[in-house]
């Protein structure tokens, strides 16, 4: 009986060390890493969602910078999708360094790539930095 349980003990241990693994995390584990669909590009994206500004700084403080749609999506005003950052994460929206007019910015949807208009820069809502 003692064997079967340390065999079921080991067992959980070893498959709970694996699923661990599954998630890389970037920025000390206060961000997931993301692979680009199309570039092969790691994005560090942040776990939790701040406003554009302190996104900004959060990049910074990694020694990177916001994604910029020209770079990482080939963005043109007509363009509204972002292959790139397509299926590349859940649907928390993310943050890039272009700006949408005076006090928006563009957001990315990594879970569909579609790009949106603007989000005021200064409103937290729902965008996480995402990292370059």
């Amino acid at each position: 009986m003692s064997k079967i349980l340390m065999v079921t003990f080991l067992s959980l241990v070893v498959s709970s060390v694996v699923w661990a693994d599954e998630e890389v995390t970037c920025a000390g584990g206060a961000g997931i890493s993301i692979v680009g669909g199309v570039s092969g590009v790691t994005y560090c994206k942040s776990k939790n969602t701040m406003d554009w500004w302190n996104a900004v700084a959060w990049c910074d403080g990694l020694g990177k910078r916001l994604v910029d749609l020209s770079v990482d999506c080939g963005f043109t005003s007509t363009s509204n999708k972002c292959p790139n950052l397509s299926r590349v994460g859940d649907g928390t929206y993310v943050w890039t360094a272009t700006p949408k007019g005076a006090t928006l910015a563009h957001v990315v949807n990594p879970a569909t790539g579609t790009i949106y208009d603007g989000s005021e820069r200064s409103t937290p809502k729902w965008n996480a930095a995402l990292c370059r």
